[in-house]
């Protein structure tokens, strides 16, 4: 059938359109990370006393207290740039990134059955986070208002990202002593505590080195960590925690 230019038509059937909510003016107000500010004012508090002593815990320097990049890497960088071209690239990264953090800095086995594919550049590390967010919710059981899992004292890109694009966030049980450390009891109560109200689990942020606290998990810790979320929602009817949250 056609249509004429001058008629308003959907981009998607009707069948397929998003359905009318009035969620977004109900949800907390999102605020901003204060990171900024606090190496703002600690400026301003240097330049008025002199000499003074100073500590800076506002988390994320921006790199400011690292050494940088060498720069023999930055003009090899620069060197790919100048081949590859600045144009419009694949929305997953292009194929040398891909192949280069799999078989450089990975290291994994084809047999592992992961591969290039299985990665994905982003302009950043909120970028990444939102894309795998919408993941969570689109590739898992299809809807918002279910629950991305982080752990006691989670950054603000996993406190407030996943709230921001339809996820709603659960804290884990976590002991200070130990760095508010994910266990494999804590995801499991968590998984119970979220069915119990209603919402199923889109995933989990496992991050390593952890932010804001810094502490490292190992390899051996994640995989467990994973297993535990992995078996714990399968168990649950409709469940597609294991094929949505570790693409």
């Amino acid at each position: 059938m056609s249509i004429s230019n001058a008629t308003p038509i959907f981009a998607v059937e009707e069948k397929n359109l998003i359905p009318v909510s009035d969620h977004l003016k109900q949800m907390a107000d999102i605020p901003p990370s204060r990171m900024f500010l606090i190496n703002k004012s600690l400026k301003v508090y240097v330049e008025k006393n002199p000499g003074a002593k100073t500590f800076d815990a506002s988390q994320g320097d921006g790199g400011a207290s690292l050494p940088g990049t060498p720069r023999a890497i930055l003009e090899r960088a620069a060197q790919l740039q100048i081949e590859h071209g600045t144009a419009y690239d694949m929305p997953f990264g292009t194929d040398a990134y891909r192949k280069a953090v799999i078989e450089q800095y990975w290291k994994l086995d084809a047999s592992s059955g992961w591969g290039p594919a299985n990665v994905m550049g982003t302009t950043g590390g909120r970028d990444a986070l939102v894309k795998a967010y919408q993941a969570m919710m689109a590739l898992g059981h299809g809807r918002q208002g279910d629950i991305v899992m982080v752990s006691r004292v989670p950054w603000i890109s996993y406190n407030w990202g996943p709230y921001g694009v339809g996820a709603n966030v659960l804290w884990t049980p976590g002991d200070p002593a130990q760095g508010w450390a994910y266990s494999e009891d804590a995801i499991r109560e968590s998984v119970k505590f979220a069915e119990s109200k209603g919402r199923k689990i889109a995933g989990i942020i496992i991050t390593n080195p952890d932010n804001p606290t810094g502490l490292t998990i190992a390899v051996e810790k994640q995989v467990s960590l994973a297993k535990a979320a992995c078996i714990s929602v399968a168990r649950r009817p409709h469940s597609a925690f294991c094929a949505t949250s570790w693409p």
